[in-house]
């Protein structure tokens, strides 16, 4: 039986009966009395009511379980899902047949959105000389090169994303430490290591997302928000696998993407079908 108390926020949503059904509570009912000692008190009962209301609701049955939506349908689908006061991101996660241990297979990188991520992002620009002046002309909302690095060794990080001209490395190299664990530290996989910095700090604000594969070949990344219109999710989740399918190593062998998925922040996932994704480029 599955923990509810470590139910996962993606399965947790407030969908129609009708289109995505529940377990049915006698079902839950039996399920979590065969694990638990249950007497006939009166107590008991309510408690078992509880979890079984708790079941019901966090661990929702789909039609089509078993199905594979075509990335059409998934993205007209997932905008139903809607069940947050705010407005839920949408985001897609992929399985890759990729082995991390090896560098060439190690799938990292960076992806401007064609209809941006919908968030707002602060940009911070470690530069000298001209490019610190090319860093505030496009738009970057914190600039500097050793008092940055001051700034954030006293905790002050108001920033999302940090780029670095390569001659501020060093710099960066001593704060290293504070911006390894938070994702922040520039890369030049990522394009945030770059004399380019206009083209760097534009792509930051303009919907760029950087992706990079975990030991057991997952990646996921946001791209959009509910509000979007289903064209402009499904274009921003093509522009996403053009990507992964651009990066794949020529070592790999098999089915590239083994398994794929569309979800919103609180939602159950939308199963993808991954040849689909494959042909995207």
């Amino acid at each position: 039986m599955p923990n509810i108390a470590n139910a996962s926020k993606a399965h947790i949503a407030t969908r129609s009966e009708r289109t995505f059904p529940r377990i049915k509570k006698n079902e839950a009912m039996s399920r979590i009395a065969s694990v638990m000692f249950i007497g006939d008190s009166n107590v008991e009962r309510v408690i078992l009511s509880i979890f079984c209301n708790l079941y019901c609701y966090c661990f929702p049955v789909s039609l089509h379980k078993d199905r594979k939506y075509s990335l059409t349908e998934a993205c007209a689908s997932v905008k139903e899902l809607k069940s947050a006061k705010f407005d839920e991101s949408v985001e897609i996660a992929l399985n890759l047949n990729v082995d991390p241990r090896h560098a060439d297979q190690m799938i990292r990188g960076a992806v401007v959105l064609p209809n941006g991520t919908g968030k707002t992002v602060r940009v911070a620009v470690f530069a000298k000389g001209v490019k610190l002046d090319e860093a505030k002309a496009a738009g970057a909302d914190v600039v500097g090169n050793d008092d940055l690095a001051e700034a954030i060794q006293a905790g002050n990080i108001n920033f999302d994303v940090l780029i670095a001209t390569p001659d501020c490395m060093g710099i960066v190299g001593k704060v290293g430490r504070i911006l390894g664990p938070k994702g922040l530290m520039p890369n030049p996989k990522t394009g945030t290591v770059t004399m380019d910095v206009t083209k760097a700090v534009n792509d930051a604000k303009g919907g760029q997302v950087t992706y990079r594969v975990d030991k057991k070949g997952n990646m996921q990344a946001a791209i959009g928000k509910v509000s979007f219109s289903a064209e402009a999710i499904k274009e921003n989740a093509e522009a996403f696998v053009a990507a992964i399918n651009k990066a794949k190593p020529s070592t790999a062998k098999g089915r590239y993407i083994t398994n794929a998925a569309i979800s919103l922040t609180m939602s159950p996932s939308i199963i993808l079908d991954n040849m689909e994704l494959m042909e995207i480029r």
